[in-house]
């Protein structure tokens, strides 16, 4: 498959998270065709299970090989999309235009190399991660 756009997104032990983030990146609209790539470093909680069958394209690792970087590099090697989002299994996109709107201004002018989206605490946060998430960029 060769996607418009990819979602590459890491994982381990997220199967709680996923289980309301996936089905809003099934819902993305208005970028085209979408894969969705997910590295998957020792999960033991289901993760892989539940994610076997509803992604495109499902790596496994081993813990011990898990780096942020080098993990994220495995993802986006393993992506067909002309343009490729980066996303943590607890982040969940608040709607359908979230894809279009990192997507569109990329496609709109070529001296944009990146963008990215502002990040909101879960109602559930501890106050220390909405505290960081509000003074965050």
């Amino acid at each position: 498959m060769t996607a418009d756009v990819s979602i590459a997104l890491v994982t381990r032990n997220g199967r709680a998270d996923l289980e309301t983030t996936l089905p809003v990146l099934k819902k993305q609209r208005g970028v085209g065709t979408i894969e969705t790539v997910v590295v998957d470093s020792g999960s033991s909680d289901g993760t892989r299970e539940f994610l076997s069958g509803r992604v495109d394209r499902l790596i496994s690792i081993d813990p011990a090989d898990f780096g942020h970087g080098r993990t994220r590099n495995t993802a986006i090697a393993a992506c067909s999309g002309e343009f490729v989002a980066l996303m943590v299994q607890d982040a969940t996109p608040t709607g359908a235009g979230w894809l279009s709107a990192l997507v569109d201004p990329l496609r709109s002018d070529a001296t944009v190399a990146g963008s990215f989206a502002r990040q909101l605490p879960r109602p559930e946060a501890p106050a220390v991660v909405r505290a960081n998430l509000e003074r965050y960029l």
